[in-house]
């Protein structure tokens, strides 16, 4: 793939074939919840939307074990009861919206089963590339959704082919406060300000700025220069 193709590329499938053993388990995770984030109107049962929040939290390492155990319990329930291998399955659970959704969330949290313990990060990969392509089938046109998905992929990603070089110094008190407020309350409509703030830094990267400042640019936990800011990988 070029660079050319990387950003013009309409399909999701072929972004994450390309970052095969590129990305760690935490940028692949979130491209995952994101992704689940942008089909949230779908994913109307508690235990699928309890299970994509403890799948963030592991990304961020900030899971208890308590979490975790329940993230996949009720990942694992959502699943089963969508195969119909628990009796007396609600109405809620027989569309095949559901079914996809629950097909996808487990398997951002999958790595929580003892018998993946460890997985190595090609795993992740196959797991988050599985949980696209069912999120894809829960819309009557997959390609849009495949579309969409592309876009947060590249919100997470950057442009893999331009390596942006973040100077310490813009990481001032400033910047930092801002961006890890930004983080924790998905507040990314002020991601202009932070942009603002990192300009006062010092900051010239011009890509860098414009992501953030972007008025059509749709941002998700693990965006890259948002990222950039709190020194995340």
């Amino acid at each position: 793939m070029t660079e050319a193709q990387w950003l013009a590329c309409r399909t999701s499938r072929k972004l994450m074939d390309f970052l095969r053993n590129r990305l760690g388990e935490r940028k692949l995770r979130l491209i995952g919840c994101a992704c689940c984030r942008s089909a949230w109107p779908e994913l109307t049962l508690a235990e699928i939307r309890t299970a994509v929040e403890v799948a963030e939290s592991i990304a961020d390492g900030v899971a208890t074990e308590a979490e975790k155990a329940e993230g996949f319990r009720q990942a694992d329930y959502a699943r089963n009861m969508t195969t119909g291998t628990v009796r007396g399955i609600p109405k809620r659970y027989k569309k095949r919206t559901v079914w996809c959704t629950a097909f996808a969330v487990y398997e951002l949290v999958v790595s929580l089963d003892p018998n993946f313990a460890g997985h190595p990060s090609n795993v992740m990969h196959a797991c988050v590339r599985d949980a696209l392509d069912y999120l894809s089938e829960t819309w009557q046109r997959p390609s849009a959704e495949r579309l969409r998905q592309a876009h947060v992929i590249r919100d997470i990603v950057g442009n893999p082919f331009s390596q942006t070089r973040f100077a310490p110094d813009w990481r001032t008190t400033d910047v930092t406060l801002l961006a890890q407020r930004i983080y924790d309350t998905r507040d990314f409509g002020a991601l202009p300000i932070l942009a603002d703030a990192l300009q006062d830094a010092g900051c010239t990267h011009d890509a860098l700025l414009a992501h953030l400042r972007d008025p059509k640019q749709t941002h998700w936990r693990g965006c890259w220069a948002l990222d950039l800011a709190l020194a995340r990988l």
